[in-house]
């Protein structure tokens, strides 16, 4: 016989189970839903996603900071796919900037999908002077790195005491010239890693000038300045650093430092002639080949050294480009090269400098004279840390 109260209450009680594993899926799919509407708005504020409707939507893909710029796009499981062979869920692809050798550059590496039908590929352009302005008010001028549809926006260097960079583009077809269409204007924000200096204050230097005196070579560098330099497709150096040495008692050894003009460095130099001997390197830069080299303004006339002439600024940042050269300055006329009672006048193309750039550390190596064939002297290393100006007299 069967007890029709109890399969009842069987009944009611498999109900309730159902009604509440029910709500329970539902209360867990609205968190779920909550967390991941969350995570697409926190996705959407990361990657500053922004849209003109009429042309296209850009985002960021990824900031990539240090002298050698690359970007890695996907994931280890899609690179594991793609190796073996599965590649309809994407894969993994690393993207090599064509700017290199900058100690503290920075790249801002957009993506985007173009609205436009005969255009499916763009690319982005300044608005104001430049595209980068830091939180200090300081532009720099940025430059083009194309990889298909990817696009990558290269800073050689920035004021390490700024916090924050804003770049302000828009957008036109590529190669289209000239252009007859741009987008709105978008601002994407990133902020920069955080530097710690290391140098004194400039208050705290000598402001006529900072000389020293090892093993009989005195060396004195004095008159630290900014120069602004133009910028071409050709070169990525965003300033000079003008500044006096005077050296007595040794020349300059360093492998960075040019002996004419900027075209031409003793180590091409050395080359070309197969020999490492002065008399025949002076006897070559006076000659009509090179004219324009004008007078020898006192370089390392001797075996060169492996190590750099270094200059860095108050946070520990090398400014001078791995291919770039210490030079002598020349006059206007390209007459023959600049120099007084306090020294030849010296140019370092620097990336990086700005208003926070108030004292530089030089670092070189002098070699002593010594008579003609005779074995190059030991080298003594200078390191020197002085006040840049600021003012605008001369």
């Amino acid at each position: 016989m069967v007890n029709v109260p109890e399969e009842r209450s069987k009944r009611l009680n498999r109900r309730h189970r159902y009604r509440l594993i029910i709500g329970y899926l539902s209360i867990s799919l609205f968190f779920l839903t909550c967390a991941a509407s969350f995570e697409i708005w926190m996705n959407r504020t990361r990657l500053q996603l922004q849209t003109d409707t009429n042309m296209l939507s850009a985002w960021i893909i990824g900031i990539t900071h240090g002298s050698k710029q690359q970007l890695t796009r996907g994931t280890v499981i899609q690179k594991w796919l793609s190796k073996s062979g599965v590649r309809s869920l994407g894969s993994q692809e690393t993207l090599t900037s064509r700017y290199q050798g900058d100690s503290d550059a920075v790249e801002l590496w957009l993506d985007y999908n173009s609205y436009l039908q005969d255009s499916k590929y763009l690319e982005c352009h300044r608005i104001g002077q430049t595209a980068f302005v830091d939180d200090l008010g300081q532009r720099y001028h940025g430059f083009l790195d194309f990889h298909g549809r990817i696009v990558g926006l290269y800073l050689p260097g920035y004021d390490h005491a700024a916090h924050r960079i804003t770049c302000s583009l828009h957008w036109c077809p590529r190669q289209q010239f000239p252009p007859t269409q741009f987008s709105a204007p978008m601002h994407f924000t990133f902020d920069l890693p955080r530097s710690v200096r290391q140098l004194p204050e400039a208050n705290t230097l000598p402001q006529t000038g900072v000389e020293k005196n090892i093993e009989g070579i005195s060396a004195r560098v004095s008159s630290v300045r900014i120069v602004p330099r133009g910028i071409s497709g050709r070169s990525v150096v965003q300033n000079q650093l003008s500044f006096h040495l005077k050296i007595e008692g040794g020349r300059l050894a360093n492998s960075n430092v040019s002996l004419g003009n900027g075209d031409y460095d003793e180590r091409g130099i050395l080359e070309m002639l197969g020999r490492n001997d002065p008399a025949h390197i002076q006897a070559y830069l006076k000659s009509e080949s090179i004219r324009r080299a004008g007078k020898i303004a006192a370089p390392a006339m001797g075996e060169l050294t492996r190590s750099r002439f270094v200059i860095s600024d108050p946070y520990g940042i090398s400014l001078m480009p791995d291919n770039a050269a210490l030079a002598p300055a020349m006059d206007w006329f390209g007459r023959g090269y600049l120099h007084d009672t306090e020294g030849w006048v010296w140019r370092a193309p620097v990336n990086g400098v700005g208003i926070g750039t108030d004292v530089v550390r030089i670092q070189f190596d002098v070699r002593h004279i010594t008579p003609p064939n005779s074995m190059p002297a030991p080298t003594v290393h200078f390191d020197i840390v002085a006040p840049v100006q600021t003012s605008g007299e001369v």
